[in-house]
């Protein structure tokens, strides 16, 4: 278990991709055990990881390498995970962005807008949890699908289509096999939909974008929660396009999150129905 905090300082080489194909991530953390148990939860899966112990090193790996997704703790030594995230993102300037996703021990009021603000995709809490992981790599960096990935980032949408509408298995597992419970989920999550994509129409047709980028931001996390994968998937690319100015294609990707909804509205259905 020494290898984590070891490999810390591996982000030198200047390869342009995973040898292997799989996925990269950059597990940036200034505490080792952190940084150990979740290789311990990772590698196994076959994700290539790769370390960063402070801002500094953050980004200059993240400037020498591709990376599919990148887990950024809020607490550095040198600066605040969220100011990385600023740096990287004007870095990017319009280029293909990496997707970043804080780590974080605390559940503060206006975390996610602050967080948001700066930049991240999303956030997970600490203790982790290897479904929580799962999903998020999965929904951010597209499971073991990295060139489908890549077209994804350009704007198309060959991932949201192979995504699944409705994993039900998954998602009653993290309920503790709750069959009972997640139907009641469920079922209150899809008779909000329609109310749900009126607010995301009316946002978008008065061009409020942080608005919609927020009701984008709330569908993708309960969507991906209860297990409608492709919806999650969807609003992450709306959501994905209001921050990064890319408006033009707003539209179609509203398009594109209704046709999500519609063929969740159908799955579950028929899951509540069996």
């Amino acid at each position: 278990m020494e290898r984590a905090a070891q490999d810390a300082d591996r982000k030198g080489s200047a390869d342009t991709g995973s040898a292997n194909g799989a996925l990269r991530l950059l597990l940036v953390d200034d505490d080792p055990l952190n940084l150990n148990i979740m290789e311990l939860m990772l590698q196994p899966l076959g994700y290539e990881l790769e370390y960063a112990c402070d801002g500094a090193e953050a980004l200059q790996a993240i400037e020498t390498k591709p990376y599919d997704l990148v887990f950024m703790d809020l607490m550095l030594p040198d600066m605040s995970g969220r100011d990385v995230c600023r740096k990287v993102r004007e870095r990017e300037a319009g280029k293909q962005r990496v997707p970043i996703v804080a780590l974080t021990g605390y559940d503060m009021p206006g975390q996610p807008l602050e967080l948001f603000k700066a930049g991240m995709d999303d956030y997970i809490f600490k203790p982790y949890d290897l479904r929580a992981l799962r999903r998020i790599i999965n929904l951010y960096a597209g499971g073991n699908e990295r060139e489908a990935d890549r077209q994804t980032r350009g704007g198309t949408g060959p991932l949201v289509e192979s995504a699944p509408v409705l994993d039900t298995a998954s998602s009653v597992a993290d309920l503790s096999n709750d069959v009972d419970g997640y139907k009641e989920l469920l079922g209150d999550f899809l008779a909000g939909l329609s109310a749900r994509l009126d607010r995301m129409r009316r946002a978008y047709e008065a061009g409020d974008f942080e608005r919609l980028n927020r009701e984008c931001h709330t569908l993708k996390g309960i969507s991906a929660g209860l297990g409608a994968m492709r919806l999650s998937m969807a609003a992450t690319q709306l959501g994905r396009s209001c921050a990064d100015g890319q408006r033009d294609s707003a539209g179609s990707l509203l398009e594109q999150v209704e046709r999500a909804m519609t063929e969740a509205q159908a799955a579950g259905q028929e899951f509540l129905q069996g």
